[in-house]
């Protein structure tokens, strides 16, 4: 079983600094050691993880700008710090970059569904749904998806559209949970 914790992304920014160390152009190496701290941004701002993540990612896009987890990287730290013009932007960067990658439709439809539900732009709730889908197709185990999908339905009313998404979700918790 694999769990994520504070010690394991330790120990991943530790290889990714080491692989950084190794090959220092190595792009991929940089758009995950950016990514690591992207993601530990959410839970610790201490010595400002973002800032570096932003970084090593902008590093990765200068090293190889067909690299699509750069600018996707981006527009995640973009959404997160509230600016959604510029996220969504870098999204669709990435989309175009990796037309048919699970984390370019998944990183397109969180942004463009923050962006919807932060600044009461309800078009950019609907843009989402077409990357949801897609990555739902991607990636059918994944519970996230239809559950964005199904909130989406809720706030339009189509419960019955809902509550379709949301039956299969359910049914895997109930297995997982027996």
């Amino acid at each position: 079983l694999f769990q994520i914790t504070v010690e394991s992304f330790r120990e991943g920014i530790r290889y990714a600094e080491r692989a950084i160390q190794l090959a220092p152009t190595y792009a991929a190496a940089h758009v995950t050691l950016g990514s690591l701290y992207i993601i530990a941004s959410q839970a610790d701002v201490a010595e400002n993880p973002r800032a570096r993540g932003i970084e090593h990612c902008k590093r990765a896009a200068a090293l190889d700008p067909q690299l699509a987890d750069a600018p996707l990287w981006l527009a995640w730290a973009a959404q997160l710090d509230g600016r959604f013009e510029e996220a969504e932007a870098l999204a669709l960067r990435g989309a175009a970059l990796d037309p048919d990658g699970l984390f370019a439709h998944s990183a397109l439809a969180w942004t463009r569904l923050h962006f919807g539900l932060a600044r009461g732009r309800w078009d950019k709730c609907i843009q989402s749904i077409d990357s949801f889908v897609k990555a739902k197709e991607m990636h059918p185990g994944d519970p996230h998806m239809p559950i964005a999908c199904a909130a989406l339905y809720t706030l339009a009313g189509q419960y019955h559209n809902a509550r379709e998404l949301l039956l299969p979700v359910v049914d895997v918790e109930r297995w997982e949970a027996s």
